[in-house]
């Protein structure tokens, strides 16, 4: 998170205040800096191709202010997709921005007024900058720019100064207050409002746009609210936070096959050599491989096969030997498992050592592990299967695709009833039509979060 962003935005009164003035001046002619128009739901910036902010009024003196900058916002395309409306206050126009959200254009920035201070929803760790800090101004220079520019033209600088008066008087008619009084009187939306106000520069009317009104207060988050999720990147993480939350039904160990033995000494070879899609570390290998559908339309190449916990297709004889005891310890009703993770160890490997995700040897209470002691090599061997959850040992962090929705959705097809887990049903909804449950693109609290008003939230907290 941008710390300095925080104290960077003024009250809604001072933004709406700059920009509504350059939005009569816009009304006139083409400025050198944003254009601006006022229209019935509020303050809105002209997109030339590198972002646009608006700002909009909610009854009771509130305000919510959003917007993109398309070079500088790290919020869109996250994975999962981010809630911006996360932690909202009752008072919110829910449906209203809902539908602002879901219209087609990317959001990158949303913060709401409560009167007193701004507040937006938390970020993740890796977003450090949402883009007002250098789309919104915080101050006048715009208004400066223009009328710079004016001067420069050979405009006389007394009458740049009067029209300048004269558009602030335009502004602040449409104003926050203007704003409550216009919503008392036209209840329904801006059905009447002026397009003029008069007593303008030189005692003429001067044209602006539609004056806007304050939108009604909600009354609290909708229960079914979603968060638009485009992406295949997007949908595969909303799944994966959906699959880490579950726990594993109970089922019997696999008994050792043939096909395991084969996998394990391949691992015991080639493991300590370097061997593509494993780790090894202080006489320990470990091979993690995710299932892919033929029938995956994102993943599946035409053909089944397994991804290493870096996301990297397996080939060659390991996939071969990870495919061959997939179909061994395949069950008609149980199914078969959608991660693994083997380990082979020396048996007078030090236990305790653990390096990286890769390497920890670590397992779930809940996760179908078996170990196994082959005394003839000298070696130990785990085997860990995830089945209904996404594993804790399999990594899970923005940007690693941990779940595939459509070779989840093809496999808990295969199983009967009783042995597809309680969030199967996700698989069947159209996330990327529909959007994502916003219950699973929450980040949890920023711990410190200042209020966006607060001039402290710049200060060094060590001093």
């Amino acid at each position: 998170m941008t710390t300095n962003s925080s104290s960077y935005l003024p009250s809604p009164d001072a933004l709406w205040s700059h920009a509504a003035t350059l939005a009569a001046w816009s009304a006139d002619q083409q400025l050198p800096v944003h254009n601006y128009r006022v229209d019935e739901t509020g303050l809105r910036s002209e997109d030339v191709g590198n972002g646009w902010w608006a700002l909009s009024w909610v009854e009771g003196g509130r305000a919510v202010l959003y917007g993109i900058d398309h070079d500088y916002s790290e919020t869109v395309s996250l994975s999962p997709p981010l809630d911006l409306l996360a932690g909202g206050p009752s008072w919110l126009p829910w449906q209203w921005l809902d539908d602002v959200i879901t219209g087609g254009e990317e959001i990158g920035f949303l913060y709401w007024w409560d009167g007193e201070a701004w507040g937006r929803a938390p970020y993740p760790d890796e977003v450090h900058d949402d883009g007002v800090r250098s789309m919104v101004p915080a101050d006048d220079s715009e208004v400066r720019t223009v009328c710079d520019a004016l001067v420069a033209d050979g405009a006389d600088p007394t009458a740049v100064r009067e029209r300048e008066a004269a558009h602030r008087r335009t502004a602040a008619a449409h104003g926050p207050q203007a704003a409550h009084r216009r919503t008392a009187a036209f209840p329904n939306g801006a059905a009447g409002l002026p397009d003029t106000v008069p007593n303008g520069a030189a005692g003429s009317p001067d044209a602006v746009p539609n004056g806007a009104a304050a939108l009604p207060a909600g009354h609290g988050e909708p229960a079914d609210r979603r968060v638009p999720c485009w992406l295949p990147e997007q949908h595969a993480a909303v799944l994966a936070v959906e699959m880490k939350a579950a726990t594993e039904l109970d089922r019997p160990t696999p008994a050792a096959t043939p096909e395991q033995e084969q996998l394990l000494a391949w691992l015991h070879t080639n493991g300590t050599n370097g061997a593509a899609n494993t780790t090894s570390h202080e006489g320990r290998s470990v091979l993690s491989a995710a299932f892919v559908d033929a029938g995956d339309p994102d993943y599946g190449r035409g053909a089944d096969g397994f991804l290493d916990a870096l996301g990297r297709r397996i080939f060659g004889e390991a996939a071969t030997l990870l495919t061959a005891l997939r179909d061994a310890e395949a069950d008609p009703e149980r199914g078969r498992w959608l991660y693994i993770r083997i380990t082979v160890a020396e048996t007078n490997t030090n236990s305790d050592t653990n390096s990286d995700t890769d390497t920890d040897t670590s397992t779930s209470t809940d996760m179908e592990t078996d170990t196994h002691t082959d005394t003839d090599t000298g070696t130990s061997s785990t085997i860990a299967r995830g089945y209904d959850c996404l594993p804790d040992w399999w990594p899970a962090g923005r940007g690693i695709v941990a779940a595939l929705p459509h070779t989840v959705r093809l496999e808990m097809a295969r199983r009967a009833a009783p042995w597809r887990p309680n969030w199967a049903d996700l698989l069947e909804e159209d996330i990327r039509h529909d959007g994502a449950p916003a219950r699973l693109c929450r980040v949890e609290p920023e711990r410190g979060l200042p209020r966006i008003s607060d001039p402290a939230a710049d200060a060094d907290p060590s001093s």
